[in-house]
């Protein structure tokens, strides 16, 4: 439902799914908390660029 809501596309939802369960798993240290949300922060701001551009592109 996240994935809806936040617009992931179907083929990216396993690794979303992946670093969202990476961000929250204490047992795995630190270090892998923040490189997923280094990650998510990273694939999100693609794709709010990537949907940026098509809507550009197509509202002309």
């Amino acid at each position: 439902m996240v994935c809806e809501l936040l617009g992931v596309p179907y083929a990216d939802r396993a690794d979303f799914l992946r670093l969202s369960t990476d961000r929250f798993d204490l047992s795995a240290g630190p270090e892998v908390s923040l490189q997923a949300v280094n990650d998510l922060m990273a694939y999100l701001t693609e794709l709010v660029t990537r949907e940026r551009k098509d809507r550009w592109c197509c509202a002309r």
